[in-house]
């Protein structure tokens, strides 16, 4: 009896530290790898408002200084608008990739992003689309 009550609270501590779990390396690198805008940029502006009870909106303002790949035909020296969304808390036991990070105003990132038709630009590797 004592064996199967064991068993069963490692069975439950096995699926509460899986119910942490995040996305494995390999996938952040695949997004990373199929982003269609890989920059460096330098943040000019951010700016940030709740969106909702959990959410908030980020839009930063940057200059594009550095390009490794260019769907959109970026320069240097180019100034972009990045928008995206981001919970501020999860709930106990959320599974999924890692948050997007909150950039800082006048701090350099490699970024993954991709564009939109509104021409803004989003993250396009979730938590490891700014390094």
């Amino acid at each position: 009896m004592l064996a199967k009550l064991s068993f069963a609270a490692l069975l439950l501590l096995a699926g509460v530290s899986a119910a942490k779990a995040e996305l494995p390396p390999y996938v952040y690198e695949e997004m990373q790898k199929n982003s269609s805008e890989q920059l460096t940029i330098e943040t000019l502006e951010v700016k940030s408002s709740l969106s909702g009870i959990n959410e908030k909106s980020y839009s930063i303002t940057a200059k594009v200084t550095g390009i490794a790949k260019s769907k959109s035909r970026l320069h240097k020296g180019d100034t972009i608008t990045i928008e995206y969304t981001r919970v501020i808390a999860h709930p106990p036991g959320w599974v999924g990739p890692s948050p997007i990070p909150v950039l800082e105003q006048g701090q350099s990132y490699k970024a993954y992003l991709h564009r939109d038709e509104d021409g803004k630009y989003r993250p396009s590797a979730r938590g490891r689309s700014f390094i």
